[in-house]
């Protein structure tokens, strides 16, 4: 059995709607990806400006103050033999389970 017009219409409607939806957020990131790299190319030429958006980007797992240090001064204290930095970023990671 066929569909009815109505559906029919509403669900190629919504098909147009999504590929349009999809061809926006597209150019969203290639503007985006511009912005960035005139923002990057303004702190090259001119330090003291400073774009708006470093800040949009917060680092998502940042440590509190002074947390890091502590945990390497414990790490190399606790520490039986000579270790890596590699080792101490490892031990890092997974004390806070990232």
């Amino acid at each position: 059995m066929e569909r009815p017009n109505t559906v029919a219409g509403l669900i190629a409607k919504r098909d147009e709607l999504h590929k349009l939806r999809k061809a926006l957020e597209s150019e969203i990131h290639k503007l985006t990806c511009d912005i960035d790299h005139l923002d990057a190319a303004i702190s090259l030429f001119d330090a003291s400006q400073t774009p708006r958006a470093i800040t949009r980007y917060v680092t998502k797992h940042r440590a509190k103050k002074g947390t890091v240090g502590k945990f390497v001064l414990d790490y190399l204290r606790t520490a039986t033999a000579p270790v890596t930095s590699r080792q101490i970023t490892e031990a890092w990671i997974s004390n806070i389970n990232l």
